[in-house]
């Protein structure tokens, strides 16, 4: 699906409503607001950007960008402007799983990022130097624009209207979001009353569905509050731009369109009233593409039954796919795939998707297990130099699970439980993230990193070195990693039984995702503060922590510590002696119990 040039087609033609008003503040309800999950997280990101580029023209981090929690809590803002404008959101749709016929367009734009990152640090090899008091240059020094979108937009979103009191009208669908935009507004539609319908989306080619007599198609880059608090956008009238040019939907003028991109509105029109309607199999091929009977039917389900909508409101897009392949009885294919969020990293190196394959793997395990898919496998794809490749799995033994939960649990809990070393929760987790991390390492062969580029991941300092960069990836490949397991455990209880696939009397898998279900959210772990360089007593802790524990894995397992400063020379000895001095921070255990005991890399 996709028509080049639609929009501005459309546009010229005179069909595209330019800065309407869609809401007046204060006003009653007058319309059913539908929104496309994934565009509406873009649009929220987009908008923070732009502000936060106005305001400074100096860029002091190589990837920074809107914090996370800025994102979840500006998303709830403009749900919230929305119905003070007397638009109800009536539900956010976010994608589930993306159709075979999308795979080309996945791969491009994939290709697509690792080539951007790539040209990025050709352009800025030697990294940011760190920056001192406020900046001054009236010109940027980077262009974040020049990078690709951060990895979490959409999950961060969808987690942070998932625990507000717009939970109840929130979908992961099992499809892509836009098509359950137009069956929902179908749906509306036959209700007798007098209310507008909008979907707040992103793609223009919905105009092309039908959608109903009341169904207005709004593009959220257009959304905007004017000066007197007035809420515009751009928009189009499917149905009565198809009466205007007496056709009864839009699907002739469209195919037309998308068989000349460079053919005006009227000349479409014109050939259409001389030649009369297009038949044959490519246009049947072309209109079956608009058509949403199967999404009216999967979602009538999805509103009725909490059985089938409750598994997959949890999950991000990238399980949920693996998910509607796995149960999906007409998909015979050997392999499944997951494609890997793009994480911004070293394009030199090797990706930091190379951390956390084990419980990835385990998760994977856990949903074909469940679905009788064992003997398929999965490709993996994730960025390779300038491009993407995938890693191709095979599903471990189920007898082996049991071990590698206990040995995953028993590596987590001390750190987890030991509240004299930190005193938050989400403090602990980042740092049993760092262990497992470093443990990553150690089986990777790779050498230690320095403690201080570890304290400025932890903290959410800016990264100024490409080596930084790549330490941050390798933190969130981490803990992807851990929240996809989780999320697989919990998927595979809410529609059966764990012991059906892990059967151990320890109950090894329940214990662990009591564990795992501990572990905060994107926003919540992934911290983008962006400190100064003053000390204080918490930077002091972590970093007499991280210190002992680069030491004592770098020890266990021979490993040298890289640095990203090579004049810089660092003192193990000191970091033993804080080690042991503080033994409540001694939270490193034997290689034989340690979570990398269970990584096979």
């Amino acid at each position: 699906m996709g028509i080049e040039r639609f929009y501005p087609r459309m546009q010229a033609a005179g069909f595209v409503h330019q800065d309407e008003v869609i809401g007046q503040p204060g006003d009653s309800v007058h319309t059913h607001a539908i929104l496309d999950g994934p565009a509406f997280a873009y649009f929220v990101h987009h908008r923070l950007k732009t502000s936060k580029n106005r305001g400074s023209n100096n860029c002091q981090s190589i990837c920074s960008d809107v914090p996370y929690t800025d994102l979840a809590t500006e998303s709830l803002r403009w749900l919230g402007l929305l119905e003070n404008h007397g638009l109800e959101v009536h539900a956010v749709y976010f994608d589930g799983a993306l159709p075979p016929a999308k795979r080309p367009t996945r791969m491009r734009r994939l290709k697509q990022n690792a080539e951007q990152l790539g040209n990025y640090k050709s352009r800025h090899e030697s990294g940011l130097p760190p920056q001192r008091g406020p900046a001054i240059s009236p010109q940027p020094t980077m262009q974040h624009h020049a990078l690709p979108e951060p990895p979490f937009i959409v999950p961060v979103v969808r987690e942070a209207l998932l625990q507000s009191e717009y939970q109840d009208r929130i979908l992961v669908v099992p499809g892509e979001a836009d098509n359950f935009c137009v069956a929902a507004a179908r749906q509306l539609n036959r209700d007798n009353e007098s209310n507008k319908i909008t979907i707040l989306t992103n793609d223009s080619d919905l105009a092309v569905f039908e959608s109903g007599a009341r169904t207005r198609i709004a593009m959220l880059h257009s959304l905007a509050i004017t000066e007197n608090n007035t809420l515009i956008t751009s928009s189009y009238w499917p149905a009565k731009i198809a009466k205007s040019i007496k056709q009864p939907d839009l699907l002739q003028m469209a195919y037309q369109l998308q068989q000349d991109t460079h053919v005006s509105v009227a000349r479409v029109q014109a050939r259409i009233e001389h030649n009369g309607s297009a038949t044959g199999r490519a246009y049947q091929d072309f209109t079956d593409q608009y058509s949403v009977e199967s999404e009216q039917v999967m979602l009538e389900k999805l509103q009725k039954d909490a059985k089938y909508r409750l598994p997959l409101l949890g999950l991000d897009a990238r399980l949920a796919e693996l998910i509607c392949q796995s149960r999906d009885q007409v998909n015979t294919s050997s392999q499944l795939e997951v494609y890997l969020p793009f994480l911004i990293d070293e394009p030199s190196r090797a990706s930091a998707w190379h951390i956390g394959t084990r419980p990835r793997d385990a998760a994977y395990t856990l949903v074909l297990g469940h679905h009788k898919r064992q003997k398929n496998s999965v490709l993996e794809y994730k960025r390779a130099g300038d491009n993407i490749a995938a890693r191709k799995i095979s599903c471990l033994d189920t007898a082996d699970l049991p071990s590698e939960c206990s040995a995953l649990h028993a590596s987590l809990e001390h750190t987890l439980e030991d509240e004299r070393m930190l005193s938050s929760l989400q403090e602990r987790w980042r740092y049993a993230v760092v262990q497992t991390l470093l443990w990553n390492l150690v089986e990777l062969d790779q050498p230690m990193p320095e403690p201080d580029d570890l304290l400025n991941v932890v903290l959410g300092r800016a990264e100024t070195a490409w080596s930084q960069v790549r330490l941050t990836a390798q933190y969130q490949a981490c803990y992807y990693s851990l929240r996809l397991l989780r999320q697989a455990l919990r998927y595979v209880k809410c529609v059966g039984d764990l012991t059906d696939i892990i059967d151990d009397e320890h109950q090894s898998a329940e214990r662990l995702l009591e564990l795992l279900d501990t572990l905060p959210g994107i926003a919540d772990f992934i911290i983008s503060s962006h400190v100064s360089d003053g000390t204080t007593e918490s930077t002091t802790l972590w970093l007499e922590l991280l210190s002992a524990c680069v030491a004592e894995i770098g020890a266990q397992g021979d490993r040298p510590v890289e640095s990203s400063r090579p004049s810089k020379k660092r003192k193990t000895k000191k970091s033993k002696t804080v080690a042991e001095s503080r033994p409540q921070a001694r939270t490193i255990v034997p290689r034989s119990s340690n979570t990398f005991a269970m990584l096979d890399i």
